[in-house]
């Protein structure tokens, strides 16, 4: 599976207050000055232990006033007091439509691009080295 990215990446570590199959509660995301409505919206939230442990799902919604992530595929149980989750921002547009392509290019074979890698942004060439390269085998019919 592919690793959920953190570094350079906003991130935020919690455990629920509440919750449902599709809603994680907490109310330190609803002290927390920084960030606004919508905030980790299209981001990840992977729950990193008790109930759903080792679940990720992308965020849908958040509301800031109640400390609600809404995610778009329910969980396994309800979200309960014991869930500890992580949220990841989600990255630029441009960056993950970067590395889909040469994602693409290497399950093609095309080895050209990876050659050029050295142009690339610093982000890139670090999310395809640690998150492809390891965990993503291709073949070839």
């Amino acid at each position: 599976a592919l690793k959920l990215p953190l570094s350079g990446h906003t991130t935020f570590s919690g455990t629920a207050d509440s919750g449902t199959a599709l809603t994680i509660v907490d109310a330190t995301l609803a002290d927390a000055a920084s960030y606004r409505d919508d905030y980790f919206n299209y981001g990840a939230v992977r729950i990193t232990a008790g109930t759903n442990i080792y679940e990720c799902r992308q965020i849908t919604d958040f509301a800031v006033a109640t400390g609600t992530i809404t995610v778009g595929a329910v969980f396994t149980a309800a979200i309960d007091t014991t869930s500890e989750f992580t949220i990841v921002y989600p990255l630029a547009a441009n960056v993950v439509a970067g590395v889909c392509e040469l994602a693409l290019d290497l399950a093609r074979g095309n080895v050209g691009e990876i050659a050029a890698m050295a142009e690339l942004p610093t982000l890139v060439r670090h999310f395809l080295r640690e998150y492809f390269n390891y965990t993503i085998a291709f073949t070839r019919n």
